[in-house]
């Protein structure tokens, strides 16, 4: 203070903290969750402002997904801190839409949640967020959706993070210790290596330690320093040598006084196994036209399964996406049927062997040959015309598609020539069957275009 005496010596230095509160609404959704694999998703907000974090809510998490029961639901802070929000709730009840503050008095870990969870209230997580008390808030923020099944699929549609934090207003040159990764988040097949960089802050001491945590003996992670921009490139190798899974991989950093670390997400695959089918066995003579077919296959990936009457399984295929590992089809009798599975992920395709089954005529029934029977014009528009050459009886006519579906059955007058208008079908390849008073019987495709 100042008098007509002269000045007085300062007071004692003080300072002082504000509170700030901020809400930040992620804008990179929707995010898909794929039903084809089991797999992490994230979703990221960036806090801009540096303070000490005195709370935090987790608002409006919103999606869709068929068993919401597969999910789990984290938040990560900037400094790695994970904290579980949702586990494996409610069953095969569908969506959530929900809120987490630890302040509720409501929790998701008891009855008081309903299923779904979707009525947009707020909840305790299951575990507490004030876990990230006392950190610094600056930085990108992510939840992280973990699909442990496939099968069922949906996606995140919103959210927002709303943080309440301290500013000190006296001094705000706190040394940056940040770190941050060029990529944190890798799915990887057959591939040897990967490479990434680690930015760190300047307020690390020249002489820094690196160290890397997280992954198996026998991978090899070098870091490549480059003091001057701040950066280091970091390498990871043998990576083929790596057991398909979930990794959680730390880059801890350290000068001795201060340390910081950044975390990768790591997910390796595998190309699945190849399908071993099961039923019906190998060159199988069967007398039901419904056929149970069932086989062995990779629980994470996708399975088609591929049957044709085309020996050389070049013509003539029909493929149907499969969920289950068995499949009832209904067949044309008097066939052989050749099949197989495929099954397919993010990391490539393999093949069962090709095994064949024939469904034989019923009792009196025999095949036609040498009766010259045609049908003109084939390609047709829909408009054929049947000529049964010397065949003088009355016949049954059944049309059917390739997966054996009868799509229409009429009987036919015993005359030399007949007009069949299937004009009305969908463009494709389709049986026609024909079976006489006398047992005889003939299968023919038409191809209506």
């Amino acid at each position: 203070s100042q008098t007509s005496c002269g000045i007085s010596d300062w007071s004692t230095a003080f300072s002082f903290n504000t509170v700030l509160c901020i809400d930040e609404v992620a804008n990179d959704l929707p995010i898909i969750i794929s039903e084809a694999d089991a797999d992490n998703y994230f979703s990221s907000v960036e806090i801009m402002t540096d303070g000490t974090i005195i709370d935090v809510d987790v608002v409006g998490v919103t999606g869709e997904h068929t068993w919401v029961s597969d999910l789990k639901i984290w938040l990560i802070s900037p400094s790695g801190t994970e904290v579980l929000l949702l586990d494996e709730v409610c069953g095969q009840e569908d969506d959530f839409a929900l809120s987490f503050n630890d302040e509720s008095l409501l929790s998701v870990a008891n009855t008081d949640l309903p299923c779904p969870p979707t009525d947009g209230r707020a909840y305790q997580p299951e575990e507490p967020l004030s876990r990230f008390i006392g950190e610094n808030a600056r930085g990108r923020w992510q939840l992280r959706v973990r699909d442990g099944q496939f099968q069922d699929g949906g996606s995140l549609n919103a959210w927002s993070l709303q943080i309440c934090l301290t500013e000190n207003v006296e001094d705000d040159t706190e040394d940056d210790i940040d770190l941050s990764l060029s990529q944190d988040i890798f799915t990887i097949c057959g591939e040897e290596e990967l490479s990434l960089t680690l930015t760190n802050g300047q307020g690390f001491g020249e002489t820094r330690i690196l160290t890397a945590s997280g992954l198996p003996t026998g991978i090899d992670v070098q870091f490549i320093s480059n003091a001057s921009e701040n950066t280091t490139e970091i390498q990871i190798s043998n990576l083929s040598d790596l057991p398909p899974g979930d990794y959680e991989v730390r880059f801890d950093m350290s000068d001795g006084d201060t340390q910081n670390f950044a975390t990768m997400f790591l997910t390796k695959q595998a190309p699945p196994s190849i399908p071993i089918l099961i039923e019906p066995l190998a060159n199988s003579i069967l007398s039901d036209t419904i056929v149970l077919v069932s086989w062995e296959a990779d629980a994470n990936a996708n399975s088609t399964l591929e049957f044709t009457t085309d020996s050389t399984f070049t013509n003539d295929i029909i493929a149907i996406p499969v969920e289950d590992s068995r499949l009832a089809l209904d067949l044309e009798r008097g066939l052989t049927y050749y099949w197989r599975i495929l099954s397919t992920n993010d990391c490539g395709t393999n093949v069962s062997e090709i095994s064949s089954f024939t469904i034989m005529l019923p009792v009196g029934l025999k095949e036609w040959v040498g009766a010259n029977i045609s049908i003109f014009p084939n390609p047709s528009n829909g408009q054929i015309y049947l000529d049964l050459g010397g065949i003088r009886e009355r016949l049954s006519m059944e049309v059917r598609d390739l997966n054996a579906k009868l799509i229409r059955q009429q009987m036919l007058s015993p005359k030399q020539r007949h007009l069949v208008n299937l004009a009305e079908l969908p463009q494709g390849i389709y049986l026609v069957r024909l079976i006489g008073e006398s047992n005889g019987v003939l299968t023919k495709r038409v191809l209506i275009h």
